[in-house]
């Protein structure tokens, strides 16, 4: 085992939090996500090596210290509190996933797959399915996320419970997303050595730090790809539209700091040049304000929301026109149109676009010479979050899955009133879920189940159906 030049640093400041400073470790277990590309810790496996990521370290962590306080406890408590439709979709998606796993490749096996472990698994020709390391691995990763989320759940009944050190967190990730990609667009220029290899070093990924678009660097870091990176920032800044546009009143000094964070946010997203976190945003921020104009027309709220409404389109008029400048008539136009060129135009229509749909359409001949059943977690990989999801773990996991989406997004959309937390992650986890469905194929990535995790500990109350009136009482 060699411990890397990324863990001498992160495995202190781990062990540290979880022996000194337990109630900053919930926040910690979120920011280790985002180092999605980081190894601490290199483990030989046959001529390979396997990294040990900072989020399964601290998973790790966060698993003895539940197990502890459990163990001291001699309580389960802390599970009640755990919006209970949601709970019960996600331990079945869990217990059918993991079935499937181990079950699923030795029962369809010959059946053709899409090798997950595959650099470019969706590009070459199916193989016949046999249980691999890749099944194992996933089942073992998705049990990692079953233990976080019971740590963050008894975390939250605690009294030193701040759910506000958890936005902290993502609003740390995003800066230093921020720092790292500045310093690379500035390296070349002054001749500085790229910090590249020091974020994306586990040897377990496919790393894609030198990929380019029409000459620009993709700025991923810390993680493997730009597509992982894009949707990350993509849902941060569709959450923080939605707080601004739906928010509270709030005074010009509080505008102006979560104006210049979106600014920030959209200079993140575009410096990764990833097109399905610029989809997702776009999509993300069109609903918004479309949402917005509905909701200044009529409703309650209407009065104060008009002029954000106008604010708004405003914005989006300013957006386009500095867009359509910039593709067309400013200096850097050949640049520009190169770069939306290779990114949206020819993905939509071109090689890239007929491998994707080919995958999809294989993960749906898949499920249906399964039965319906899927070949197990980690068999199969295609393009698609969604495609990937019922091809694997079947149409029984897919539908648990789904349901356990759905019951936590209502449990938001029905609340009488939301806090500006509770807004930011509902939506900030559905444009997560957009952008995974897109061109996302990992199933257990590690930033988008931190969107579902915030969504369970923020998730309202139940609204209670009003008690019908008493007919004694009229008569």
């Amino acid at each position: 085992m060699q411990l890397t030049i990324f863990g001498l640093g992160f495995v202190p400041l781990a062990l540290f939090v979880a022996l000194f400073a337990r109630a900053w470790l919930p926040a910690l277990v979120v920011f280790s996500a985002v180092f999605q590309a980081a190894s601490v810790l290199n483990v030989p496996v046959g001529k390979g090596a396997f990294g040990v990521s900072p989020y399964n370290l601290v998973a790790l962590l966060a698993g003895v210290v539940l197990v502890a306080r459990v163990a001291r406890e001699r309580s389960l408590n802390f599970l009640r509190s755990a919006p209970r439709g949601a709970s019960l979709s996600l331990a079945g998606y869990v217990l059918v996933a993991l079935i499937g796993a181990l079950l699923l490749p030795h029962l369809f096996e010959g059946t053709l797959v899409n090798l997950l472990i595959e650099r470019h698994g969706m590009d070459r020709a199916p193989v016949p399915l046999t249980f691999t390391l890749a099944n194992a691995v996933q089942a073992v990763n998705l049990c990692v996320h079953a233990v976080v989320l019971l740590f963050l759940l008894q975390a939250a009944a605690r009294s030193d419970w701040r759910g506000s050190r958890l936005l902290w967190a993502l609003a740390l990730a995003a800066a230093l997303m921020l720092g790292i990609g500045v310093y690379e667009r500035l390296a070349p220029l002054y001749g500085w050595p790229s910090a590249v290899k020091f974020w994306m070093n586990n040897p377990g990924y496919v790393q894609y730090h030198g990929a380019k678009i029409a000459g620009f660097l993709r700025i991923a870091a810390p993680m493997s790809e730009a597509s992982y990176a894009s949707t990350f920032v993509a849902a941060l800044m569709s959450g923080l539209l939605a707080v601004m546009f739906f928010g509270p009143r709030r005074s010009a000094p509080h505008w102006g700091a979560m104006l210049v964070s979106t600014l920030l946010l959209a200079l993140v997203l575009i410096n990764t040049l990833g097109s399905t976190g610029w989809a997702a945003a776009g999509i993300g921020g069109t609903a918004i304000v479309l949402w917005l104009s509905v909701s200044a027309i009529r409703g309650p709220s209407a009065p104060r929301l008009r002029p954000r409404a106008i604010s708004a389109w405003m914005a989006v008029l300013l957006i386009a026109a500095t867009c359509t400048w910039v593709w067309k008539a400013s200096p850097a136009a050949p640049q520009a149109a190169k770069v939306v060129d290779n990114l949206l135009l020819k993905k939509l229509d071109g090689g890239s676009a007929r491998v994707r749909n080919r995958s999809n359409d294989h993960a749906l001949q898949v499920v249906e010479a399964t039965r319906g059943l899927g070949v197990g977690l980690g068999s199969n990989r295609a393009s698609s979050f969604l495609a990937s999801l019922v091809s694997n773990t079947g149409i029984p996991g897919a539908l648990l899955f789904i349901a356990m989406l759905a019951s936590l997004l209502l449990r938001y959309a029905r609340a009488a009133v939301l806090s500006d937390a509770q807004r930011f992650v509902a939506v900030a986890l559905a444009t997560a879920t957009l952008a995974m469905g897109l061109a996302i194929p990992d199933l257990n990535l590690p930033v988008y189940w931190i969107f579902i995790f915030l969504a369970f500990l923020f998730c309202p109350p139940a609204v209670r159906p009003a008690p019908a009136p008493n007919a004694r009482s009229h008569g």
